[in-house]
């Protein structure tokens, strides 16, 4: 990369190259869960106990070095930065189903989470001069939930409200004894409510509330300071978790040959988990704060249409508008944008079977208030055909991205009277060749409970395997 910092008249500050490699990279998880489920001799009542356990381990070493540097404002060539995070989580949960009378269900259930998190992060440099750092970290959140849900379904009309609590316990340990530990409480009610109308076999029209918590993961939590040529970065393990809510109304046809589902939406939250920017000498200091408010107007919608026994095409997009806001600082960005998917699958003579798609995002992406990205696009088609008898071995070919070696992407900055681009090139063509044969057969499908666990609440986190 090549970085060029210019004044506003457009004079040469300082410039140099920066080359980035990762010599080492590992990441696995494990995920387990299991499900009891009990029927009672009452039609439609269920009692259902689960467990699931979810865990991941990440280890990343970033080497960086720079050259051909001019007036740059830092002393040293080369630095390293190795950052291990580890997530680990367990959940039980209890619920149960029960009809009233006619038309009128009622279920409650209870959940606890022991969600524990660490990281440790070095960062060294080539000059001993530079201060380098070595940091341990740990987080640890116990959450306990309870809710009720009731449904209520006459003729033609639906309706269902719910409302949950959800009681947190945050603990934060210094390993290093490099900060003071400390923990905090939180309480969040959490409702939910819908109403949906069949109006014909083949048509409804539903209207949804609802909230979600989103709570902040490890890699915004980690305090490590990583300081690289522009910029300090680190977590803010004070972060609290914040409400969104939505509104949605939902159209759903179903035809022989279409299905369409239209959903216009609206979604705001206050106290949002966002990037917080600011001055520290000569560097721009980036953590995150419960600072952020949005606003986005979004239109999703899909479509599949077998225009032919043969021939199926689906298509799949979502456009907004997103508004987000830093009251703080009276800082605030705005724009329109989405992505696509369009797939044409296409049953071949000799069993062939072709499918090609594309995807991809457009127009100006909001990422957060300083900066937004800018669309691309990429295609993949792939052919394949199943052979012997019951189709137990399947061949298959695909190709991404054939008629372009690289996707490029764009991003930039805005912050004041400071603006950047960012460039990137990715390689992305590929060609897979799959072979799979199919062991055994299933004459009797798998029974599943009517209720099981899902935690979605995470974010800024390594990814989890569930």
């Amino acid at each position: 990369n090549l970085y060029d910092m210019r004044d506003t008249g457009g004079a040469s500050l300082y410039s140099y190259d920066g080359r980035y490699f990762f010599p080492h990279y590992k990441y696995h998880s494990w995920n387990g869960r299991a499900d009891y489920e009990h029927r009672t001799r009452r039609k439609g009542e269920t009692f259902t106990l689960s467990y699931m356990i979810d865990l991941s381990r990440q280890r990343q070493d970033q080497h960086s070095s720079y050259h051909n540097m001019v007036n740059a404002p830092f002393d040293y060539t080369e630095n390293t930065n190795i950052t291990n995070e580890n997530y680990t989580e367990h959940t039980f949960q209890a619920d149960w189903t029960r009809p009233l009378w006619t038309g009128h269900t009622l279920s409650v259930g209870t959940k606890y989470i022991a969600r524990l998190t660490n990281s440790h992060t070095t960062q060294t440099f080539n000059n001993p001069q530079a201060t380098g750092y070595d940091n341990r970290f740990e987080h640890n959140t116990h959450i306990a939930a309870g809710y009720a849900d009731y449904v209520y379904t006459k003729d033609k009309w639906s309706a269902r409200a719910g409302l949950r609590y959800e009681y947190s316990y945050m603990s934060v340990h210094y390993p290093d004894a490099s900060d003071t530990d400390f923990h905090h409480h939180m309480s969040d009610w959490v409702p939910q409510a819908s109403l949906k109308y069949q109006m014909t076999d083949r048509q409804s029209l539903k209207l949804t509330y609802t909230t979600s918590i989103s709570r902040p993961g490890i890699s915004y939590l980690n305090p490590a300071r990583v300081i690289s040529t522009e910029s300090i970065q680190e977590g803010n393990a004070r972060l609290k978790s914040s409400h969104s809510q939505g509104i949605t109304l939902n159209y759903l046809f179903t035809g022989s040959r279409i299905t369409l589902q239209l959903a216009p939406t609206f979604k705001f939250l206050d106290s949002g988990i966002g990037m917080v920017k600011s001055a520290l000498g000569d560097k721009t200091y980036q953590t995150y704060g419960n600072i952020e408010r949005m606003r986005r107007w979004q239109f999703e919608g899909y479509v599949q249409w077998k225009p032919f026994n043969t021939t199926t095409l689906i298509s799949n997009f979502n456009i907004w508008h997103t508004g987000l806001r830093n009251p703080s600082i009276a800082l605030e960005h705005n724009g329109w944008g989405g992505f696509y998917y369009v797939s044409l699958n296409q049953q071949l003579p000799l069993k062939l079977r072709l499918s090609v798609s594309s995807y991809g995002s457009i127009g100006h992406n909001v990422d957060n208030v300083y900066a937004y990205s800018r669309s691309y696009s990429m295609i993949g088609a792939s052919l394949q055909r199943s052979f012997l008898k019951e189709d137990r071995l399947t061949v298959r070919l695909q190709a991404v991205s054939p008629f372009s070696h690289d996707i490029h992407q764009k991003s930039c900055t805005i912050h004041g009277d400071f603006t950047g681009d960012s460039d990137s090139w990715m390689p992305v063509r590929r060609y897979n060749l799959t072979v799979s044969w199919r062991f055994g057969r299933l004459n009797t499908s798998v029974k599943k409970a009517s209720r099981t666990i899902e935690n979605t609440d995470v974010v800024g986190g390594i990814k989890k395997s569930n």
